[in-house]
């Protein structure tokens, strides 16, 4: 899993065989903290950032997915994804209700979504996608968006704020480990969203720098433990999103030009 300076972990992922397409999701990163000088006591949250979809929109009009004969609500909420050609589309949020059924095949909880091909304001084609997750990861959209069929009707659509986003997904970052030595501190960094939560610990990659300790846009310059009070120089990189692939996560400082 690539998380900040290409920290090596084991990737958890819940497994299909179906081919699919890649398809990513972006999610901006909201931090309850900026950079600066920090003094938090051994085991307390140093940081937490709120994960919202880069682009959200909402169905202005009922929208009838191609070979559907079942209409996706007007107020339907859809975030962007993005193709590995640069192909945009709009999908619906999971169900949680179903959730269960797809724990072991997620290809079992398929959703529509839906491609603007035309730039228009109007949705006039539709594909479908499942998620899989991996350790840490947001959720990964998997689909075919360059197969995505023509729609019977075009259905209008709306950008909306990213806070309107219903599903809280938190990334939580607590020092950990050692009470006295600098270089047996650890930085845990969880994930909770709905369904799932996981964590992993991370150590300094540099061994000639046992220091600082970073992570996905985040980075803690150590300059004393004492009595399990930690103090250092915290840096969060903003702004800031992460994209899940299949052995892990990724940070970027910015948008590819696809997702903007």
């Amino acid at each position: 899993m690539k998380i900040a300076a290409g920290f090596g972990i084991a990737a958890l992922l819940v497994a299909t065989q179906v081919r699919a397409e890649h398809i990513t999701a972006y999610w901006q990163l909201e931090s309850d903290r900026q950079s600066g000088p920090v003094e938090i006591a051994r085991g307390t949250a140093l940081l937490k950032q709120r994960l919202l979809p880069a682009k959200l929109a909402r169905l202005t009009e009922a929208a009838t997915p191609s070979g559907s004969a079942t209409p996706v609500p007007a107020g339907t909420l859809v975030y962007l994804v993005v193709n590995d050609s640069g192909k945009r589309g709009w999908c619906t949020l999971k169900n949680l209700a179903g959730a269960a059924k797809s724990l072991l095949l997620p290809v079992l909880d398929r959703r529509p979504c839906f491609v603007d091909s035309d730039g228009d304001g109007r949705f006039d084609a539709s594909f479908s996608v499942f998620d899989i997750y991996s350790r840490l990861s947001p959720p990964q959209p998997r689909g075919d968006l360059n197969s995505a069929a023509p729609m019977a009707q075009p259905a209008r659509y709306e950008a909306v704020d990213a806070h309107t986003y219903p599903e809280a997904m938190t990334l939580t970052y607590t020092l950990v480990g050692s009470q006295s030595a600098i270089n047996g501190v650890r930085m845990q960094v969880a994930l909770d969203r709905p369904g799932h939560f996981d964590s992993v610990d991370v150590r300094s990659s540099n061994k000639t720098d046992v220091r600082t300790l970073q992570a996905l846009g985040v980075a803690l310059r150590l300059q004393s433990v004492t009595a399990g009070t930690v103090r250092g120089d915290l840096l969060v990189i903003e702004p800031g999103y992460i994209s899940g692939f299949t052995n892990g996560t990724l940070f970027l400082p910015k948008l590819p030009d696809a997702a903007r």
